[in-house]
């Protein structure tokens, strides 16, 4: 069975200089207890550049970093540097500390859902929001909150766990025809029977149940489509007429 990976967040407001050690600290605290190697994550290597990243680094760690060298940590384990065009590797089972990161680097630490370990250093805490509310991080320095429901409509999440169970762990990327439409039409048949739902925690449901990224926020654009009244191209019919009346039933059994 595969390892829950642990998320961190350093909480940090702009230039900072504490954070990025007590980070860098943190993971090799990590690598050390778990016996891996780490990445670090950026931006671009620009960002290595800044004050607070080679005060919080060291300036040797940033220079071999920037010349495609791993480095040494003190307990042992290797980093590399991976910048967001770089960073392709979503089966790493590393450590990945991310700094500053962009919205796309937080799409691309979901698809690392292998990793052992994920530490966060925003540039600004309101970045890490819907990321938060997604996975529940620990935040360093704070006590760790009740996991925040997703989702407010159990017929709406009984819908799409009946989606996700139709797709299998191999077709979770809505490749064909007919899984794009499975997807679509169940939103739709929700929406027009008054089973209201939020995209943006559609989407986060998906990541949480190791939908890949991308096609979660593919599924949240047919939510967007359909709750916005927009034309949405159905297909020919691949549920059964109650399917809505099945997933009440299934809800409140739930």
């Amino acid at each position: 069975m595969r390892r829950e990976t642990e998320r961190y967040v350093v909480p940090a407001e702009g230039p900072e200089a504490e954070p990025i050690p007590r980070a860098y600290t943190m993971l090799d605290e990590e690598c050390a207890h778990f016996g891996a190697n780490a990445i670090v994550l950026v931006p671009g290597k620009d960002t290595l550049t800044r004050r607070t990243v080679q005060q919080g680094l060291g300036r040797p760690v940033v220079a071999s970093l920037l010349k495609g060298q791993q480095v040494v940590l003190p307990g042992g384990g290797l980093v590399a540097l991976r910048t967001e065009r770089t960073f392709r590797d979503s089966f790493t089972s590393d450590i990945i500390l991310a700094i500053y990161p962009t919205q796309r680097m937080l799409g691309q630490i979901d698809e690392a859902k292998y990793a052992t370990a994920i530490i966060v250093v925003p540039w600004r805490m309101e970045d890490l929001r819907e990321w938060q509310r997604m996975w529940n991080p620990h935040v360093v320095g704070q006590p760790d909150g009740e996991p925040q429901q997703l989702l407010d409509n159990a017929v709406v999440e009984e819908g799409l766990k009946r989606l996700t169970t139709m797709l299998g762990p191999a077709s979770l990327e809505m490749s064909s025809l007919d899984d794009r439409n499975l997807a679509k039409q169940l939103l739709w048949e929700l929406w027009r029977h008054g089973e209201l739902y939020d995209p943006d925690a559609i989407r986060a449901w998906a990541i949480r149940h190791d939908w890949p990224p991308r096609y979660a926020d593919q599924l949240r654009e047919y939510a967007q489509h359909i709750k916005d009244g927009k034309h949405v191209r159905l297909g020919h019919r691949l549920w059964r007429d109650d399917i809505v009346d099945q997933l009440r039933r299934g809800a409140a059994d739930s």
